[in-house]
């Protein structure tokens, strides 16, 4: 399994050090699932809000929804799959190369959510998901965002809804280039002044 001192200083993976699946899904389900991250900010109209993440949610942030050539499509199943092995990266490139060679990227960008999360290392902002056509139809009301040198890496976020207005979960993340005209959309940032981190039992 990754560390949490490799998660805080990632840099990405590379030819020569590759991404081991097995081993961050490993690191996902020890440090980042089945928690409520509960942010105190400065702004007035919203001071706090909670982050709440599951062990499912993690096929849908690398896109596996996508694939077309698996048999095992239910998130608990294929996160098993992953956890345990079965589902390593040339499985799931091998099952559908061309799915793979578009959501690559934002997969071997899923270690980032550590510092996203523990260390809001990232833009955090409210957007109105009435205004902009793709967060209207993922129904999208907050977004983590993290600007590369050619690429802009956004985990979007869901309100659980009238009952619980300020909790939201990860419905996915998603990958534009930098100058893209999707990044085009009016937001309110928040800052964040700290963060509460239980977990969820």
């Amino acid at each position: 399994m990754y560390s949490i001192d490799w998660a805080k200083n990632f840099q990405g993976f590379s030819k020569d050090y590759p991404m081991n699946l097995q081993k961050f899904t490993q690191f996902y389900d020890e440090h980042i699932s089945d928690r409520y991250f509960t942010y105190e900010t400065t702004s007035k109209k919203q001071p706090f809000f909670v982050i709440e993440t599951r062990k499912n949610q993690l096929p849908h942030l690398m896109g596996l929804q996508h694939w077309n050539n698996i048999n095992v499509t239910q998130p608990e199943k294929q996160y098993n799959n992953l956890i345990n092995g079965q589902w390593d990266i040339s499985f799931i490139s091998k099952a559908d190369n061309q799915a793979y060679k578009k959501h690559s990227g934002r997969i071997e960008f899923l270690p980032n959510l550590y510092n996203f999360l523990y260390h809001y290392q990232c833009s955090v902002r409210l957007v109105n998901r009435e205004a902009t056509p793709m967060f209207k139809r993922r129904k999208i009301d907050m977004i983590l965002q993290k600007d590369g040198e050619k690429w802009v890496y956004i985990l979007e976020l869901r309100s659980k809804g009238p009952q619980e207005p300020t909790t939201y979960i990860p419905a996915t993340l998603t990958e534009h280039r930098k100058k893209s005209n999707s990044l085009r959309f009016k937001s309110e940032p928040l800052e964040i002044k700290d963060v509460l981190v239980e977990k969820n039992t």
